[in-house]
């Protein structure tokens, strides 16, 4: 009845509670791919509008450098008042006018042509300077994209939270307001929900000054866009290759070699400019002292050579030289940090990678978890509580871990984009990164483990416990779980089988319903067996989507009946009918689990077509390889029933007895033993170890 009310409050306070709440409202906006972004960003940045106009002026110079070289046309007048007298001849001018038509051979072929390749290694550089600027635009870009669109998560998320803290304070305030004592259990709901909303509130605050920003850096009004949230990059690519790309992408190596010719140049054509070689054609006038005027044409060269030339080219040499050994020393140093950074970031990415997988797999568990709580609150299960208040707390959990899986996603993201940055890969390169297909994924290996007594393990919360322990501490994924004696009105509310259930789950553990009884194979007896498969379909519904038993695990063993080796065609072939029965039941059901069976390694000494026959009813097998002396012995006496098996294109796994071994050594060499025999076969899953009670006494011993 209080249950009822509860619910009654929680479902009145569903609409109300988050009217209150401050919302993310979208507006209609243009999609804006996030490389359209970009390339509005490179258009628009003033920066490299201004790094564009340095490299128009570099090629400017560039193409003045060759005319400043070309022949040169030359005027020349000279005037002396009283005229010059010489005393032979007295020949004496007042004035003189030349002029002549020079080429500098010198400074055409050699000057001129190390200044244009110097100018040219200018234009290079202000290239260099622009990709550069490029680089770190865009990653100052996607470093404000991926934080602002990690504030709009984060606040969509913190106002799910804060819906969530509400209820819970309205409820506490229903549970808790008539009893003094329990009244810090609002105070602690109001808080909860105080820092929640203040949470939600910074977050939008954040997002809508990130959205201000982008609009500046894109010249575009804020409102005009919208983050997309599934900017998200699962791809890495190989650290080799990445490794390779980035060295050969970045612009130190270019900068510098770049840098070294341009000095070269610079010091060549300084030392060559001290040097001329100059023809010349021209004509010549002048005016005697007697009035008369003399003129023709003249040829001569001039040759010019400075004083300090020698000099000068030593010494520009050795500043070559210097500067060639500095700049190399320089860039190694560089290049050996840079590959370190490039390293550093590479794995820091790989483990941001597994934390956001980790995260996500929690989040998912916890989800889940969360359904498995709703439906054993609408079974009402005695002795297990799971009232209302505690689904909203776990719902307020899970989306406290959306947020913390969103803060690595983000920092991931973060760091990819330094690595991208460091490496030169252009988006298109990541896009196609993306695209590219995955490798497939080996399936894993089961290692399972019989349970037999499973009411052992509902004594006391210590006994369930000590199997999940095991389970872990050994590396076991699954277990072959009985379900012995009536199972809908008795085991299947038993609070602790339910929370051993759920806890194996939480621990991905999966369990295998195990039903093992010879006598079903019976036509009269059959009806037991599968009014328990009915019972556990229906329990399998319950909880769905989640899957309690992942499959159905038959050891009915007819090999153990009395009158076995006088009927044993007869057993076997009412065996198979068992089997073709509890599939037709699955079938009607529509239950989608495996059927798994257990198989001696008898059965061998069938003939291949009831081999056959028993494959095709079944999903997978169990080979009972009990009291055999070595792995050679198991491979020799199963190969029969392995043909069989991978004629099907069917799944097996090997089950060892631990009881056949003296301890946990033995047991461990034979499993390795195996592995090596049947590692290669596609068709082995795994081992499976008989049985919970004698191996867990193994361990005791150790």
């Amino acid at each position: 009845m209080v249950k009822s009310i509860i619910r009654f409050i929680l479902v009145i306070l569903l609409a109300g509670a988050s009217k209150s709440l401050p919302q993310i409202t979208a507006q209609d906006r243009p999609a804006y791919t996030y490389q359209q972004m970009e390339s509005i960003l490179i258009k628009q940045n003033s920066a490299l509008e201004a790094a564009r106009q340095r490299i128009e002026a570099a090629t400017h110079i560039l193409q003045a450098t060759g005319p400043k070289y070309w022949p040169r046309l030359n005027f020349y007048y000279r005037y002396f008042p009283n005229g010059v007298s010489f005393q032979e001849g007295e020949i004496a001018t007042k004035n003189w006018f030349n002029a002549r038509f020079t080429f500098d051979l010198v400074k055409f072929f050699k000057v001129r042509a190390l200044r244009k390749k110097e100018q040219q290694a200018a234009v290079e550089l202000a290239e260099i300077a622009l990709q550069k600027l490029e680089y770190e635009a865009l990653f100052a870009f996607r470093k404000l994209y991926i934080e602002t669109l990690h504030h709009k998560i984060q606040a969509h998320y913190a106002a799910r939270v804060c819906s969530t803290s509400e209820k819970i304070r309205a409820l506490r305030r229903v549970q808790f307001n008539n009893r003094e004592a329990l009244k810090v259990h609002i105070l602690a709901a109001e808080i909860d929900y105080r820092e929640n909303e203040g949470n939600l509130n910074q977050h939008q605050l954040a997002y809508e000054m990130g959205m201000k920003q982008i609009g500046l850096a894109l010249k575009i009004p804020s409102d005009s866009f919208e983050l997309k949230e599934n900017f998200f990059i699962p791809f890495i690519p190989d650290e080799n290759s990445l490794l390779q790309k980035a060295l050969s992408n970045h612009v130190l190596n270019r900068e510098s070699a770049l840098y070294i010719e341009k000095e070269l140049l610079r010091s060549r054509a300084a030392a060559a400019d001290e040097l001329s070689l100059e023809p010349y054609l021209g004509y010549r006038m002048r005016e005697l002292r007697q009035g008369a005027v003399e003129a023709g044409p003249e040829v001569g060269v001039r040759f010019g050579l400075g004083l300090g030339y020698f000099s000068q080219k030593h010494h520009q040499q050795k500043y070559a030289e210097a500067t060639r050994k500095a700049i190399r020393l320089e860039e190694e140093g560089a290049r050996q940090e840079f590959i370190h950074t490039l390293k550093t970031t590479y794995n820091q990415l790989h483990s941001l990678k597994v934390m956001v997988q980790q995260k996500n797999e929690q989040h998912q568990l916890n989800m889940e978890s969360m359904r498995i709580e709703e439906a054993i609150a609408e079974q009402g299960i005695e002795g297990i509580d799971s009232t209302p208040l505690h689904v909203l707390e776990l719902e307020a959990e899970n989306y406290k871990l959306q947020k913390q899986a969103m803060e690595y996603r983000t920092e991931y993201m973060g760091t990819y984009f330094e690595m991208m940055h460091l490496s030169g890969i252009s988006w298109p390169d990541v896009l196609q990164f993306r695209n590219q297909k995955a490798q497939p994924k080996s399936e894993e290996k089961i290692k399972a483990l019989w349970v037999w007594d499973s009411p052992s393990l509902l004594i006391d919360a210590n006994s369930s416990d000590a199997l999940v322990v095991l389970c872990n501490k050994q590396k076991f994924n699954k277990v072959y779980l009985s379900l012995p004696g009536e199972l809908e009105n008795k085991l299947f509310k038993n609070a602790r089988f339910i929370r051993l259930l759920a806890n194996l789950w939480k621990n991905k553990i999966k369990v295998a319903a195990l039903l093992g009884d010879p006598h079903w194979i019976f036509p009269q007896n059959r009806k037991k067996l599968l009014q328990k498969v009915n019972d556990i379909i229906r329990f399998n519904e319950r909880y769905a989507p989640v899957s309690l038993f992942s499959s159905l695990h038959l050891d009915i063993e007819p090999h153990t009946l009395a009158a076995w080796v006088s009927r044993k065609s007869l057993y076997m072939q009412l065996f198979i009918q068992t089997l073709s029965a509890v599939n037709e039941e699955m079938a009607a059901w529509k239950s989608g689990m495996p059927l798994e069976i257990d198989l001696p390694l008898l059965v061998n000494k069938f003939d291949r077509s009831v081999l056959d026959q028993i494959v095709s009813e079944c999903d997978e097998i169990t080979i009972m390889a009990y009291n055999r002396r070595n792995a050679r012995k198991i491979r020799d006496d199963s190969v029969k029933l392995l043909q069989a098996i991978r004629a099907g294109n069917k799944k097996y796994i090997i089950g060892l007895n631990s009881k056949d071994f003296h301890n946990l050594s033995e047991l461990d060499e034979r499993i390795i033993a195996l592995k090596n025999i049947f590692s290669d076969d596609p068709g082995n899953r795994g081992f499976a170890i008989h049985n919970f009670q004698t191996f867990y006494n193994f361990i005791e011993t150790r």
